[in-house]
């Protein structure tokens, strides 16, 4: 048998991510980002009258709260969604189509693969926190097994994990868990980052106002202190969600090139060892 198929290595991959994030921003982040950006925008206006009402633990009050939350949850999923299938469609050579993108998880039967594997991960992460780290590198091309190959479910699942197990030179550097891992770490660290950025001038204008304060000679309370800068969480928000959608491409477009890698190689295995099988058998007397 030959040498198995050269994986990519990890720096490749990371720059390969960048490329492909940066050839197709203009297409994929502003139909993405922008409802995202509202849809923040949207649920931290409504958080407002409750966190300024007088009192606290009323009906509408937690109403408001609970249905922000639910507005932010829908559209990180539908945006997450929306950037992986288009991260794929790139990644395989194809032109984006960000309308068929945003219908991803609206299709009952990706959806409820969705919240399988969410509810797996949160499960394990339950579970001192380790199984749910190594249940979300294994199944972190659930999403581009289900667009691609039309598995859902627990068949998605396994071929996930079967995926991202196949190393056959048994190296680290080759593991697709471990390169998995860099991709979504460094998309971490850059989410992180733009975070940090965006939450800055709040924390700076809280700091300025802290200051004066004490500088008065009075007690500061904190709570009395905040309720005027509560609209500024809106412009905050709406940047938050905005540049979720920027760090989602650059992520899924590492898993989508690590996930056409891996089934290529995988495939390219299947099919040799198919030759190898059918040549032995033509041998035989």
């Amino acid at each position: 048998m030959s040498q198995p198929i050269e994986p990519i290595p990890v720096q490749r991959l990371l720059d390969e991510a960048v490329k492909l994030t940066r050839r197709h921003f203009a297409r994929i982040v502003p139909p993405v980002a922008v409802p995202m950006g509202l849809a923040g925008g949207l649920a931290a206006a409504a958080q407002i009258p409750a966190q300024t009402a007088e009192g606290g633990g009323s009906l509408w009050q937690m109403a408001l709260l609970v249905g922000s939350a639910l507005l932010v949850l829908i559209a990180i999923g539908l945006g997450s969604g929306a950037v992986t299938a288009a991260a794929l469609d790139a990644a395989a050579g194809r032109e984006p189509d960000m309308k068929r993108a945003w219908l991803t998880f609206l299709r009952p039967r990706v959806l409820l693969t969705g919240i399988l594997t969410s509810i797996g991960i949160v499960a394990g992460m339950m579970c001192c926190v380790v199984p749910g780290i190594y249940l979300a590198l294994l199944w972190s091309v659930v999403l581009p097994v289900v667009l691609e190959e039309g598995s859902f479910g627990f068949t998605a699942l396994a071929r996930s994990a079967e995926l991202m197990q196949h190393n056959p030179t048994g190296a680290l550097q080759n593991d697709p868990r471990f390169r998995v891992f860099v991709v979504l770490f460094a998309g971490f660290l850059l989410g992180y980052s733009l975070a940090f950025i965006v939450q800055l001038p709040l924390g700076i204008v809280m700091a300025i106002a802290m200051a004066r304060e004490l500088a008065k000679g009075e007690s500061a309370d904190a709570q009395e202190m905040m309720r005027p800068l509560l609209w500024l969480q809106i412009p905050t928000n709406m940047l938050s969600m905005a540049l979720n959608a920027c760090t989602q491409l650059f992520t899924m477009s590492g898993v989508s090139i690590l996930y056409f890698d891996v089934r290529r190689r995988r495939e390219g295995l299947d099919l040799e060892q198919a030759v190898e099988r059918l040549g032995s058998q033509a041998g035989e007397p």
